[in-house]
């Protein structure tokens, strides 16, 4: 899951008193309903201000401007900025999840549940892009010494139940007879049509120009992604 370079946590150089007294009051002592809740809420103010500024421009001061929280007290739940996109990411991921699932449910034969995941993803990509953006950038940072092995953990293991949907519909089309039967390495098979449809997403975002100069909307391009990926993964004769 692409590395930055690390950047020294944006902590203030000064807090005021009362400020820091209210950060550090509150976290210990506060319920866990109310933790749970203040958490969310500063998860709902980054996902603002990275549909506003991006994944890399965002920063700890506009998120708790956004959250209408103080800055001390953003930091008490969270670190630095990396650590509130880890969670955000982790959100992106449960909600795949959820609809990986759905759509591979909605379809019998194994072909077309692969296709309702592709479609799903896509879908995902266009509702939620600041859950897309943030996730695509921790997929792209490796854990270092710093790192929250736990949260590094259960991002990798969200990612597993994400191609876990995937491997289980190339089985299933493997078995009946809508997937061509000599694609046998389903592990790295669902991975590579992620890496297609994911890399088809990232290039309608950062080469949109490009593929409208060619005359294609970003559906009709999509599309043909998906259709080349179903006629390469279906059976033949």
């Amino acid at each position: 899951m692409p590395v930055t370079s690390r950047k020294k946590p944006d902590h203030p150089a000064t807090v005021r008193t009362s400020d820091a007294f209210a950060a550090v009051a509150d976290a210990p002592a506060v319920r866990p309903k109310k933790q749970a809740v203040r958490l969310e809420q500063i998860l709902d103010a980054a996902e603002q201000v990275v549909a506003q500024w991006g994944p890399t421009a965002s920063t700890m001061d506009q998120v708790a401007k956004a959250a209408g929280l103080s800055r001390p007290l953003v930091y008490v739940y969270f670190q630095d900025m990396q650590a509130i996109m880890r969670a955000v990411a982790l959100r992106a991921l449960q909600q795949l999840d959820g609809r990986f699932a759905a759509a591979a449910g909605s379809e019998k034969l194994g072909l077309r549940q692969v296709l309702a995941i592709g479609q799903a993803y896509i879908r995902f990509a266009q509702e939620q892009p600041q859950r897309f953006a943030v996730l695509s950038l921790c997929e792209a940072q490796q854990p270092d010494a710093g790192s929250d092995q736990a949260v590094w953990q259960n991002l990798m293991q969200g990612g597993q139940r994400l191609h876990a949907h995937t491997e289980a519909a190339l089985r299933t089309g493997v078995n009946d007879g809508s997937i061509r039967p000599d694609l046998t390495n389903i592990d790295v098979l669902s991975k590579t049509l992620w890496a297609f449809v994911h890399g088809a997403l990232q290039l309608t975002q950062t080469k949109r120009s490009v593929i409208e100069y060619e005359g294609h909307t970003m559906d009709t391009f999509l599309q043909g992604s998906m259709d080349f990926a179903m006629q390469a993964l279906g059976r033949r004769g």
